[in-house]
Protein backbone atom coordinates (compact mmCIF):
# COMPACT_ATOMS: atom_id res chain seq x y z
CA UNK A 1 0.00 0.00 0.00
CA UNK A 2 1.23 3.23 -1.16
CA UNK A 3 1.43 5.73 2.13
CA UNK A 4 0.87 8.86 0.42
CA UNK A 5 -2.00 8.08 -1.72
CA UNK A 6 -3.47 4.60 -0.68
CA UNK A 7 -3.18 2.81 -3.06
CA UNK A 8 -2.44 -1.27 -3.35
CA UNK A 9 -1.20 -3.43 -6.03
CA UNK A 10 -0.07 -6.93 -5.90
CA UNK A 11 2.79 -8.07 -8.16
CA UNK A 12 4.43 -11.47 -9.14
CA UNK A 13 7.94 -11.13 -6.64
CA UNK A 14 9.04 -14.08 -8.34
CA UNK A 15 8.95 -11.76 -12.21
CA UNK A 16 9.31 -8.96 -10.71
CA UNK A 17 11.50 -6.50 -8.48
CA UNK A 18 10.43 -3.20 -6.69
CA UNK A 19 13.15 -0.73 -6.80
CA UNK A 20 12.84 2.02 -4.04
CA UNK A 21 9.87 3.90 -3.57
CA UNK A 22 9.73 7.42 -5.46
CA UNK A 23 12.03 10.39 -3.40
CA UNK A 24 8.49 12.21 -2.95
CA UNK A 25 6.19 8.74 -1.96
CA UNK A 26 4.01 9.07 -5.06
CA UNK A 27 5.19 5.73 -6.47
CA UNK A 28 7.78 2.96 -7.56
CA UNK A 29 9.59 0.89 -10.33
CA UNK A 30 9.26 -3.00 -10.20
CA UNK A 31 11.76 -4.61 -12.97
CA UNK A 32 11.32 -7.89 -14.54
CA UNK A 33 13.37 -10.15 -17.24
CA UNK A 34 13.52 -9.01 -20.46
CA UNK A 35 13.06 -5.27 -20.14
CA UNK A 36 9.68 -6.05 -18.13
CA UNK A 37 8.85 -2.82 -16.20
CA UNK A 38 5.31 -2.16 -13.77
CA UNK A 39 5.38 1.32 -12.73
CA UNK A 40 2.85 2.89 -10.31
CA UNK A 41 1.82 6.04 -9.03
CA UNK A 42 -0.51 8.33 -7.97
CA UNK A 43 -0.87 12.24 -8.50
CA UNK A 44 -3.32 14.96 -7.23
CA UNK A 45 -5.99 15.83 -9.97
CA UNK A 46 -4.81 20.14 -9.66
CA UNK A 47 -6.53 20.76 -12.95
CA UNK A 48 -10.21 18.77 -12.23
CA UNK A 49 -9.16 16.83 -15.01
CA UNK A 50 -12.17 13.74 -15.58
CA UNK A 51 -11.27 9.89 -16.32
CA UNK A 52 -12.15 10.60 -19.94
CA UNK A 53 -9.59 13.65 -20.03
CA UNK A 54 -6.86 11.72 -18.62
CA UNK A 55 -7.60 8.33 -21.23
CA UNK A 56 -7.41 10.73 -23.78
CA UNK A 57 -4.31 12.35 -22.50
CA UNK A 58 -2.45 9.34 -22.26
CA UNK A 59 -3.96 7.81 -25.48
CA UNK A 60 -2.18 10.41 -26.82
CA UNK A 61 0.90 9.29 -24.84
CA UNK A 62 0.90 6.04 -25.80
CA UNK A 63 0.15 6.44 -29.83
CA UNK A 64 3.31 8.10 -30.45
CA UNK A 65 5.03 5.18 -32.00
CA UNK A 66 2.62 2.97 -30.83
CA UNK A 67 -1.20 1.85 -31.02
CA UNK A 68 -3.89 1.21 -28.46
CA UNK A 69 -5.47 -1.85 -29.63
CA UNK A 70 -8.33 -2.55 -26.28
CA UNK A 71 -9.96 1.21 -24.50
CA UNK A 72 -11.98 0.85 -21.92
CA UNK A 73 -13.68 3.98 -19.64
CA UNK A 74 -15.99 3.93 -16.73
CA UNK A 75 -16.93 6.60 -14.65
CA UNK A 76 -14.09 6.26 -12.10
CA UNK A 77 -10.92 4.48 -14.37
CA UNK A 78 -10.12 3.32 -17.36
CA UNK A 79 -7.87 0.99 -19.34
CA UNK A 80 -5.51 1.03 -22.45
CA UNK A 81 -3.29 -1.71 -23.73
CA UNK A 82 -1.72 -1.85 -27.19
CA UNK A 83 1.94 -1.97 -28.23
CA UNK A 84 4.63 0.74 -28.61
CA UNK A 85 8.45 0.14 -29.90
CA UNK A 86 8.31 -3.24 -29.89
CA UNK A 87 6.45 -3.64 -26.42
CA UNK A 88 3.15 -4.66 -24.97
CA UNK A 89 2.17 -1.79 -22.70
CA UNK A 90 -1.58 -2.29 -19.91
CA UNK A 91 -2.37 0.74 -18.33
CA UNK A 92 -5.03 1.46 -15.42
CA UNK A 93 -5.87 4.78 -13.92
CA UNK A 94 -8.30 4.95 -11.33
CA UNK A 95 -10.16 8.61 -9.95
CA UNK A 96 -10.76 8.81 -6.32
CA UNK A 97 -10.66 11.22 -3.63
CA UNK A 98 -9.51 13.49 -5.62
CA UNK A 99 -6.25 11.76 -6.74
CA UNK A 100 -5.71 9.80 -9.79
CA UNK A 101 -3.81 5.96 -8.99
CA UNK A 102 -2.33 5.01 -12.22
CA UNK A 103 -0.06 1.53 -12.74
CA UNK A 104 1.60 0.86 -16.26
CA UNK A 105 3.37 -2.57 -17.50
CA UNK A 106 5.43 -2.70 -20.16
CA UNK A 107 6.80 -5.77 -21.25
CA UNK A 108 8.46 -7.38 -24.73
CA UNK A 109 5.93 -8.49 -26.83
CA UNK A 110 7.44 -11.75 -27.56
CA UNK A 111 6.56 -13.02 -23.69
CA UNK A 112 2.62 -11.85 -23.92
CA UNK A 113 2.24 -15.78 -23.16
CA UNK A 114 4.35 -15.58 -19.69
CA UNK A 115 2.96 -11.77 -19.34
CA UNK A 116 -1.11 -12.13 -20.07
CA UNK A 117 -1.77 -13.84 -16.72
CA UNK A 118 0.10 -11.11 -14.53
CA UNK A 119 -1.76 -8.64 -16.32
CA UNK A 120 -5.53 -10.49 -15.46
CA UNK A 121 -4.13 -10.51 -11.49
CA UNK A 122 -2.31 -6.67 -11.16
CA UNK A 123 -5.75 -5.45 -12.66
CA UNK A 124 -7.97 -7.15 -10.41
CA UNK A 125 -5.98 -6.25 -7.40
CA UNK A 126 -4.83 -2.83 -8.19
CA UNK A 127 -7.17 -0.69 -6.32
CA UNK A 128 -7.28 2.90 -5.17
CA UNK A 129 -7.63 4.62 -1.44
Amino acid sequence: MNARYGYRVCYPAGLLRPAAEAPNGDGRRFNGAGGAVLRVWGSNNALNDTVASSAAEDRKRLTQNGQVSYAVTRPNWYVLSGRQNGQIFYLKSMLAHGTFSTMELRYPAAAQRQWAPVVARLSKCFSAA
